[in-house]
């Protein structure tokens, strides 16, 4: 429905009509596809909350994820290690990949390119049915898909 009023903040939309004030602090959006394929992807449980908190870092797709190993660790309640390692696996299979980036001040930083993971789920999302009836749908209603 196109309208004249101001599109309300993300904040107030749809996570917010779900999970009330806590969506406030911020929320994560992730393809199902992620969820749905955990072991196609072979990713342990661990694995899958390492990149979930890797990803809650990428909110735009040309402003890359640098979040600390110990942050992540202590929100999962496990050790830098464990979390470097999983880390380091999903750099293994081409998921992420390590990059130096400049931060708006001009310091190097190192960020995680997700671009492997999202290449490939876009690969496995193809094998699933909801892809197929959704993609109709967009061309029935003339929308156009991102290029990516």
């Amino acid at each position: 429905m196109i309208t004249d009023e101001p599109a309300l903040p993300l904040e107030y939309g749809r996570p917010r009509e779900k999970w009330g004030d806590a969506a406030l602090p911020g929320w994560q959006a992730l393809p199902d596809v992620l969820l749905k394929q955990q072991t196609v992807l072979e990713l342990s449980a661990t694995d899958m909350l390492v990149a979930i908190n890797l990803l809650s870092y990428w909110w735009y797709a040309d402003n890359l994820p640098f979040p600390r190993v110990r942050t992540i660790a202590d929100r999962m309640g496990v050790t830098a290690r464990t979390v470097q390692r999983s880390i380091q696996k999903m750099i293994d299979k081409g998921y992420f990949k390590k990059r130096t980036d400049v931060d708006p001040s001009g310091k190097e930083r190192e960020v995680l390119d997700p671009s492997g993971l999202a290449k490939r789920l876009q690969e496995l999302a193809k094998r699933d049915t909801s892809y197929h009836y959704r993609k109709l749908r967009e061309r029935e209603r003339g929308l156009q898909t991102p290029p990516f």
